[in-house]
């Protein structure tokens, strides 16, 4: 059977008709789709993405929760590239699986970057000795107060709307 076409077998009211192979066929069906040369392929994609990995552990030698965070980036930035390049699949649906995967990387990047999104005021904060070579921070503006805590919401926001929508279309993203 030839595997670069894709069929088998065909079966038609219980009979069951095999495609015929020239020997052209059956010699590259030989040559690819045997298990020596599965086993290269397999090892070389993985060869070529180990560096990634190893950066990524390198880069969290402490391996604490937001390693999962990067881990999960790298791989829906993969998975992205991979949907993009679709061509097997219904164009419209890789499209929209590519933009929701899009939505939950902006999603975790305003989560983890919050700094970047959400502008902090930090020009009334100041540092008051309190003794022993400690100090309390105090400020003088209620509204920039009012500002800081709103921090929190935004960082939940954002954290609650990535899970959230990653849950809700994860499954459609693995085929």
């Amino acid at each position: 059977m030839s595997k670069l076409k894709k069929i088998k077998q065909l079966v038609v009211h219980n009979k069951i008709f095999k495609t015929s192979l020239n020997w052209w066929e059956r010699i590259l069906d030989f040559i690819f789709f045997n298990k020596v040369s599965c086993f290269f392929r397999h090892s070389y994609r993985f060869i070529k993405r180990l560096p990634n990995y190893i950066k990524l552990a390198w880069d969290q030698e402490t391996w604490d929760y937001e390693y999962l965070y990067d881990l999960i980036e790298m791989k829906l930035k993969e998975l992205l590239k991979a949907q993009e390049e679709d061509t097997w699949h219904v164009g419209k649906e890789t499209k929209r699986r590519a933009k929701q995967i899009r939505i939950c990387l902006a999603y975790l990047d305003r989560f983890r970057n919050w700094t970047e999104y959400y502008d902090y005021p930090t020009d009334d904060l100041r540092f008051k000795p309190i003794g022993n070579g400690c100090s309390k921070m105090v400020h003088d503006d209620t509204y920039n107060e009012i500002r800081r805590k709103g921090v929190d919401s935004y960082i939940k926001f954002n954290y609650d709307m990535f899970w959230k929508r990653f849950l809700q279309w994860h499954q459609g993203w693995w085929t």
